[in-house]
């Protein structure tokens, strides 16, 4: 997934020592549905952690354009809705 970082990253580092950053991603693109064009426009958080991650990420500010690859997974279940992030398994300037 493409898109832009919206502010710089949080950093901090778990009680493990592992580095864990987040920053939220926003995507835009047009897709085919139903033989139609749809205009796509969300905003999701990434976390990024381990030290492999740590160096590209410290150096994301807002407005940069990334290429995530990586899992979604919930963050927490409320009220019978979850919310989605992702969790990066690679983090490159696009």
């Amino acid at each position: 997934m493409t898109g832009t970082v919206c502010r710089a990253p949080e950093r901090r580092v778990s009680p493990a020592g592992i580095p864990l950053s987040r920053f939220l991603l926003e995507h835009q693109s047009v897709q085919q549905e139903a033989g139609l064009d749809r205009q796509i426009n969300f905003r999701i958080l990434v976390v990024a952690s381990g030290d492999p991650l740590d160096t590209v990420v410290k150096t994301l500010k807002a407005g940069d354009h990334v290429e995530i690859k990586g899992f979604l997974n919930r963050t927490a279940f409320k009220s019978g809705e979850y919310k989605l992030v992702i969790h990066a398994t690679s983090v490159k300037n696009a």
